[in-house]
C-alpha cells in the first residue's frame, strides 16, 4: 500500500481560470470542510447527510477519515482552489484489506455551488481514480446518484460509468422517495 500523509498533493491542474489542487486533507481544513458539508446541506443537495454538523462533529469525522486512510479503506481528496476547500472526492472500500473485493471501491463527490458546471469535477475525478488505482490497485469503481439529479447522471456518463441497477425509493429526500441509480466502471482492465 502506498504511503500517504495529510495534505499530500495528488495533482495540480487548471480548469478554465481556476488553478486546482487535488490533495489529501489536513487537520487545518476542518473549518473549510465543515463549511463545505453545511453548504451542501443548506442548499438541499441530495446527499446522505441530511443535517448540519458542528465543529466537534467535523473534527470527529476528520479523525475517522485519517484512521480509515491508515487502514486502507478510505481516501478523501480535497479540491482546493485559492487555498480553500471547495469540494471533496471520496473513494471507499467496504472492508479493511485484505479481502476478495479489494479491487472494488465506491466513489462519492461534491462541489460548492459557485464551482459547479465549470468542468472542475470532470477533470478531478479521473485524477482521483488514477490515484486510487496507484494507491490500492483499484480495478472497478461504483457510484450512485438520485434519479432526478440530471447533472450527476450526465457527469457519470461522461466519465464512462454504466448503470447496472437501481434501488426504487432508495433515497428519502425532504419526505419523498427517489430512486437511487447504481453505476460502475472499470478503472483498469482485469488481467
Amino acid at each position: 500500500m502506498m504511503k500517504m500523509h495529510a495534505g499530500q498533493v495528488v495533482d495540480r491542474f487548471r480548469v478554465g481560470g481556476d488553478d486546482v489542487t487535488l490533495r489529501l486533507p489536513r487537520r487545518a481544513d476542518v473549518q473549510d470542510l465543515r463549511f463545505f458539508i453545511n453548504a451542501l446541506v443548506d442548499e438541499g443537495e441530495r446527499i446522505l447527510l441530511q443535517g448540519r454538523v458542528s465543529l466537534v462533529e467535523e473534527r470527529r469525522w476528520l479523525d475517522r477519515h485519517f484512521k480509515s486512510m491508515r487502514e486502507g479503506t478510505e481516501l478523501c481528496l480535497c479540491i482546493d482552489i485559492g487555498g480553500r476547500v471547495v469540494g471533496t472526492i471520496s473513494i471507499r472500500r467496504e472492508y479493511t484489506p485484505p479481502t476478495a473485493s479489494d479491487h472494488v471501491a465506491t466513489l462519492g463527490f461534491g462541489l460548492l455551488r459557485p464551482y459547479r458546471r465549470r468542468g472542475i469535477m470532470a477533470a478531478a475525478i479521473p485524477r482521483a481514480l488514477a490515484f486510487g488505482q496507484q494507491a490500492w490497485g483499484l480495478e472497478i469503481i461504483t457510484s450512485s446518484y438520485a434519479a432526478d439529479n440530471e447533472a450527476s447522471s450526465r457527469l457519470h456518463r461522461r466519465l464512462g460509468f454504466r448503470a447496472h441497477g437501481k434501488v426504487p425509493g432508495g433515497m428519502r429526500y425532504r419526505g419523498r422517495y427517489i430512486d437511487h441509480i447504481l453505476v460502475h466502471r472499470q478503472v483498469r482492465r482485469k488481467k
